[in-house]
């Protein structure tokens, strides 16, 4: 049975079904703008994260050139340039120092946008779990109505049998259409 026949067939107010379709658009809307906002998150940390690369990409770079020229310089005076080389090289670590903290930040970064992206899959879920189950307590409640309705016409039926067939005998025919037309809508209802 498909989702829009079982709502079809529940007894509401209209004022209940539009507070619920109101609920559901405002959860809508709202999944909605999480998602648009961890996007322009993760968007906005991937551009900071390479311009960030990209400058310690370039002093790298220029650490290098100066070390290469260094060492290609004649050499005047070697303490000096031992010193100098020291620097340098303790410079090009703390980039790469930072750069590698960069990586493991971004990496982490992106495990708790996956988390998060993790969670609100589950909070969809369990928010159709809820869904699906209050539609199947409605249907249970309306099935229960539907079966006292059905053996209150019965035992009516019994009562008024004995008073039908004395009109009858008396009476000419007279059909009753709205009744008829009700009871066959009820028992169409029942068979679904």
């Amino acid at each position: 049975m498909s989702y829009e026949m079982m709502m079809t067939r529940i007894p509401t107010s209209d004022s209940h079904n539009t507070i619920i379709r109101e609920r559901d658009l405002m959860d809508l809307h709202q999944q909605q703008q999480r998602k648009s906002f961890i996007w322009d998150l993760i968007k906005f940390m991937r551009v900071f994260m390479e311009r960030e690369l990209d400058k310690a990409r370039a002093e790298i770079k220029d650490l290098k050139a100066e070390l290469n020229f260094e060492r290609n310089a004649p050499k005047t005076g070697r303490a000096d340039e031992q010193e100098a080389g020291q620097r340098k090289y303790m410079q090009y670590k703390r980039l790469l120092k930072e750069r590698a903290s960069e990586k493991s930040e971004m990496a982490r970064m992106r495990q708790e946008l996956e988390e998060e992206r993790q969670m609100h899959m589950l909070e969809d879920i369990l928010r159709e779990e809820r869904v699906q189950m209050k539609l199947w307590d409605a249907r249970l409640f309306l099935e229960e109505k539907l079966s006292k309705l059905e053996e209150s016409n019965r035992e009516g039926d019994k009562e008024r049998k004995p008073k039908i067939l004395e009109r009858e005998c008396s009476a000419p025919p007279q059909l009753n259409n709205k009744s008829h037309q009700i009871v066959r809508g009820v028992k169409e209802i029942i068979r679904t």
